[in-house]
Formats: structure tokens, sequence, C-alpha cells
């Protein structure tokens, strides 16, 4: 560390340098890579961006230039008949009156039934599986009982 004295504006000063600065080293050099760096990498994006662009407008004028192909025209949609998703599964109770419901599931030994916001609950047992599955079967539609209890 050395000590440097002066004058600034008629009044003495003193100051205190290292010869470890060294304000001529290549620190500030290393701005300048940085700088050259990003001048190049911006280069490569534009010129990949350029290169990209070129090809979009070719392809869109082999698109255009290309002949229409006719298209046959899509026929009418025709509703199809109604499947067994459409037709209400019906049950059959063994005092034989009979349910229709539609959305439903099989658990714990009871048919829930979702109509709109209710929910209604019917035991297994108070089924007729055999008439129900029997009946179902004969309208089309699917409705399994997994092991279902003997009547």
């Amino acid at each position: 560390m050395h000590w440097r004295y002066g004058f600034y504006g008629g009044y003495p000063f003193y100051s205190w340098y290292s010869p470890l600065w060294d304000w001529e080293s290549s620190s500030y050099d290393s701005r300048d890579d940085y700088r050259a760096a990003y001048a190049q990498a911006q280069y490569q994006t534009s010129a990949e961006i350029n290169r990209l662009a070129g090809e979009v407008e070719q392809l869109r004028e082999e698109r255009a230039s290309a002949p229409m192909e006719q298209v046959p025209a899509r026929p009418a949609v025709q509703p199809e008949a109604k499947n067994d998703q459409d037709l209400p599964v019906i049950l059959v109770f063994l005092d034989k009156h009979i349910q229709e419901i539609r959305n439903y599931a099989v658990a714990n030994e009871m048919v829930v039934a979702f109509d709109g916001t209710r929910t209604r609950k019917y035991p297994l047992m108070d089924i007729d599986l055999a008439a129900t599955m029997k009946l179902n079967d004969e309208r089309g539609v699917n409705f399994n009982v997994p092991n279902p209890v003997a009547n």
C-alpha cells in the first residue's frame, strides 16, 4: 500500500492505493467478451428465425399452388336407433311391482339409483334378480349384478 498526496482546489489531500490494483488489467476486457458472445447469440437466433420464416413461407406457397382435392361431402348424420344406453333398466321386485332407473350402481348388496339430485337405494334382496335380468335381456339392456344373491 502506498500513500499518495496531492492538492485539490488548493487543499491538500491524502489517498492510498495498492500496487495490486492493476487499472490496466484485462478484467474490463471480459465485458467485451460477454458483449461479443451476446451479439453472436443474437445473430444466431436471428438467423434461425429468418430461416424458419422462409421455410414457413415456402410451405404456404406449396400448399397454395397444390391442386385442391375434391373432398366428398359428408352424409348428414342420422340419429342412430336407441341403444341400450338410452333405455332405462327395469327392476322387478319380489312383490311384482317394477321400477325404471337410468343411472345406477350396484354396491354393498344395494342398487343405488341416481336421479338428478335424488339418490334411491334398493336392497338386492327385495329385487327378483332372475326376472329383472330376463326382462332387460329381452329389451336389449345390459344389467349385471356382481355375485348375485340367490333368491
